[in-house]
């Protein structure tokens, strides 16, 4: 079970001082039961299959207060009963090759659907210290991030079940991804590059949408990378790694006003480095990492649009902030430096 809150205020003063505030609730329950059987037929073959019942409920509250007195707000909830099947083969023709094809069918009770989901992995082992590794699927999830691109400036993830046709449909994922490994004499390098293709990913916005009654505006996401560990065992006390990866995660709203077709999440970073040292010397452990990861992207601000209210002998006035294009400038990049010590003391024999 998960349990979020938000509480923000803002204000303006123009001759007059007014407060508004946001406050906003995220809940999420996630239950579920599983129940797994492994036969091994032969010493080539062995299947696997399953059952799992899953329930995923979430509760979602906004409440906007102008000095004091309730504005608008909002409250979506609901839950889903999720059943699902799944069966996988793992087949050995040689020692060299290793193939598993399985996939996981899915009926989601609310939307009354089915959803397949078809996966395939492939190992071929040439040598001893040598892996090439492949796989391809397609993959669901019935729980969203709801992103709110919303007018205060401030972007509040909010989890949402999926569920009815007028809701938010499940997360669709396409994934093929390729890479190998090598092991040998201490070094272990793992490579690994991919490309997924996201669809049904849902956001909502009071100030980028096109039309004023959109409430849920679906997009999709391309992403592509390539991930790279290089792990070395120096001797029995000292060991080093370094991972790399360079990435790029883009977004296509089409019913968001923008004047680009694809822009950046905001949470894509192009690259993200890591070096780390460790010593081993008893009974001290000592230990130095650094990590750099380039900017995240965020929206700039444009202005302020100001909106007059007048109530009886009161007048207030409340600034409400114009976005400009959606992740079009970056912050400054994120790096760190870690260095730490310890020490194990032994008490008694």
């Amino acid at each position: 079970r998960f349990k979020s809150e938000y509480d923000y205020e803002r204000g303006l003063e123009e001759r007059e001082f007014s407060l508004e505030n946001i406050y906003i609730l995220n809940e999420v329950e996630d239950l579920r039961l599983q129940h797994q059987h492994t036969w091994n037929w032969t010493s080539s073959h062995q299947f696997q299959a399953g059952a799992e019942v899953m329930y995923l409920a979430t509760n979602y509250i906004v409440e906007d207060t102008i000095l004091g007195e309730t504005g608008s707000g909002n409250n979506i909830d609901g839950g889903a009963w999720i059943p699902s099947l799944y069966l996988q083969h793992g087949y050995s023709p040689t020692p060299k090759w290793f193939l598993q094809l399985g996939g996981r069918l899915t009926y989601h009770t609310e939307i009354d659907e089915w959803y397949p989901a078809p996966r395939l992995d492939v190992l071929y082992r040439p040598s001893e210290h040598l892996t090439f590794k492949g796989y391809a699927g397609q993959f669901y999830q019935y729980i969203s991030q709801l992103i709110e691109w919303s007018n205060f400036l401030l972007s509040s993830p909010a989890w949402l079940v999926s569920e009815g046709e007028d809701g938010i449909p499940p997360l669709a994922s396409s994934q093929v991804g390729a890479g190998f490994t090598w092991d040998r004499k201490g070094w272990l390098v793992d490579v690994e590059a991919y490309v997924k293709d996201l669809t049904n990913l849902t956001s909502y916005s009071s100030t980028l949408a096109s039309t004023p009654d959109l409430e849920f505006a679906l997009g999709d996401a391309f992403i592509q990378g390539v991930d790279v560990l290089v792990k070395r065992r120096w001797n029995a006390h000292q060991r080093s790694w370094v991972s790399y990866t360079l990435s790029s995660i883009f977004y296509e709203f089409p019913e968001l006003q923008q004047e680009i077709d694809f822009f950046r999440a905001s949470h894509d970073q192009r690259h993200n480095l890591q070096i780390n040292h460790s010593i081993d010397w008893k009974p001290w452990e000592l230990a130095i990492g650094w990590i750099y990861r380039s900017p995240k992207p965020f929206t700039p601000s444009i202005g302020n649009e100001v909106e007059e209210i007048q109530e009886e002998n009161e007048r207030f006035w409340i600034a409400f902030p114009m976005l400009g294009t959606i992740n079009s400038e970056n912050l400054l990049p994120y790096h760190r430096l870690d260095i730490s010590a310890m020490y194990h003391f032994k008490w008694g024999d």
